[in-house]
């Protein structure tokens, strides 16, 4: 066989080739994974060791968290650096005016990977590595806060979507990235299985409360998304209640007669029944008994006339301990016919 007039290049383009073979079943792997925030803030000035940003990555063969990460080689990434837990924090100090953006990627490697050379980004898997976006921004001064350090709220044990109340929260940043916040659940509340939280504050009963069970407790936090990131915190106290009021009622009327409709609240429960005050020209009041599976009652106020007002209070009579909210109907008779709400809520 004739020898190549240039045997170390044979012998490089080997070795290439080899590693081409070998090396990917070493870095290749499968990991799923995210960062956040994206994108993520660092304020002017900030010191060396400011958490930044975190990759959350878990090997999916294996379902264990990741904990073998990387940054890229290139001048962006040089001011940051990753740790074990998935932080990305700055490794100097950021000298750099509002509005620098550093784009870098992050690497992850599962179990069975391993990254010994610095040619290993390029070898990563799609699943593998993710894109890290950081702005420069102004410095967070406010944390978000609640409006009560403790809110309270009933709720009818067996209201499964009921609205239990809402929370508010208020941030005195002037830029509008730092005033931005999202609200969490403190991780690890055994009482939040029973609720669900939108990303305004209301908070809902997702579902119903054990019978040994009277009160829920509950940490929020509200953690918004400025650098440095600051968060506030409120303790939510949830009475289970056992009667639930009317809240869903339409009119109809005649010339002479105004009739107020409602929903039972309590479909599924028996209880006494509901009085009814009128407040008007006179105050009347007037006691209708529950009558099993009646989806819907109606009272008739005869002798209305049009142009009056009258206040109707419609409230259950239970022998069960309660705490709900009891309010006042306002209705203005204008006319004749009936509201809105007997077309939209679906009135017999």
């Amino acid at each position: 066989m004739e020898s190549h007039p240039y045997p170390g290049i044979m012998r490089v383009f080997l070795c290439q080739l080899i590693c081409l073979i070998v090396v990917p079943t070493l870095c290749l792997g499968y990991v799923d994974m995210y960062v956040s925030p994206y994108p993520a803030r660092v304020y002017q000035q900030a010191p060396a060791d400011l958490a930044v940003a975190r990759v959350r990555a878990s090997d999916n063969e294996t379902g264990q968290p990741v904990t073998s990460f990387r940054l890229e080689s290139r001048n962006d990434a040089r001011y940051f650096k990753v740790g074990s837990d998935g932080v990305i924090r700055t490794k100097t100090t950021i000298s750099f005016k509002v509005g620098r953006i550093f784009q870098f990627f992050v690497f992850a490697y599962g179990t069975n990977q391993t990254c010994e050379d610095e040619n290993c980004d390029v070898k990563a898997s799609n699943d593998s590595y993710k894109h890290v976006k950081i702005e420069v921004s102004a410095k967070n001064e406010y944390a978000p806060r609640f409006l009560n350090q403790t809110y309270t709220f009933p709720v009818y044990r067996y209201g499964v979507a009921d609205v239990i109340g809402k929370v508010t929260v208020e941030d005195d940043d002037v830029e509008d990235y730092n005033r931005h916040f999202s609200i969490f659940a403190q991780p690890g509340q055994e009482d939040f299985k029973y609720i669900s939280l939108e990303s305004d504050g209301v908070l809902r009963l997702s579902q119903p409360v054990p019978d040994e069970i009277d009160t829920l407790n509950v940490k929020l936090l509200a953690v918004d998304t400025g650098s440095p990131q600051r968060s506030g915190t409120t303790d939510v106290i949830v009475d289970v209640i056992l009667v639930k009021q009317p809240e869903t009622f339409c009119f109809s009327t005649t010339a002479t007669t105004t009739t107020l409709c409602w929903k039972n609240p309590m479909p599924e429960r028996a209880f006494d029944g509901y009085t009814v005050t009128v407040t008007g020209d006179s105050r009347r009041g007037d006691f209708l008994p529950y009558i099993d599976g009646h989806e819907e009652y109606c009272y008739p106020l005869n002798g209305t006339k049009v142009g009056e007002q009258y206040i109707f209070r419609v409230s259950v009579q239970s022998d069960d301990l309660w705490y709900g909210e009891e309010f006042d109907i306002v209705f203005n008779k204008s006319g004749i016919g009936y509201s809105r709400d007997c077309v939209e809520r679906e009135f017999s």
